[in-house]
């Protein structure tokens, strides 16, 4: 006893004592560990809103990352695409850190091959072609979900269905998970 309303922590989540009310959140992650991660392919707008404007959407997203509830699969071109675009003088007004956002992209982002061309009745063909590989590597994996804003992405949503996917904003995917 005298542990003034707090109980002793199992396992490696937290170790030491925790508030009652943190009870909760260590269930969930419990929970979570349980299951296997939502794999996720998310496109580069999004992680740049996430990681270089800091939108509110990026703080769920991170904590799924991190804490093992979803895995963030992506290529080698991926990451090209991220650095040309940070690197752009245009976004100089925002005082972006590139290599943060380089860093976090490396330390939860999980580099996978890019996936062999698809055939043509699994082939989504996306109206910007900068966005197909996002789509290919959707698809490929058969992912969870794709993150995106972009509106080309986005008409893909109904058809991705067909093959498991959710194609969706971030606040629409939070809103399902």
């Amino acid at each position: 006893m005298g542990l003034g309303g707090a109980v002793p922590t199992v396992g490696p989540a937290r170790a030491g004592v925790v508030r009652k009310s943190q009870e909760p959140h260590l269930l969930r992650v419990a929970a979570a560990a349980l299951r296997p991660p939502l794999d996720l392919v998310i496109d580069t707008n999004v992680v740049l809103d996430w990681l270089a404007f800091r939108h509110p959407v990026g703080a769920p997203l991170e904590e799924a990352l991190t804490w093992g509830q979803c895995r963030w699969l992506c290529t080698r071109a991926m990451r090209d695409e991220l650095a040309h675009v940070v690197a752009r003088e245009s976004l100089g007004c925002w005082a972006v850190d590139a290599d943060a956002v380089l860093a976090a992209f490396d330390a939860l982002g999980v580099d996978v091959d890019t996936p062999p061309l698809l055939c043509a009745a699994e082939r989504l063909r996306c109206s910007d072609p900068d966005d197909q590989h996002f789509v290919d590597l959707a698809i490929a994996q058969r992912v969870h979900a794709l993150l995106t804003r972009d509106r080309a992405v986005l008409r893909l949503a109904s058809r991705a269905r067909g093959f498991g996917v959710l194609i969706a904003t971030p606040e629409v995917w939070l809103r399902r998970r």
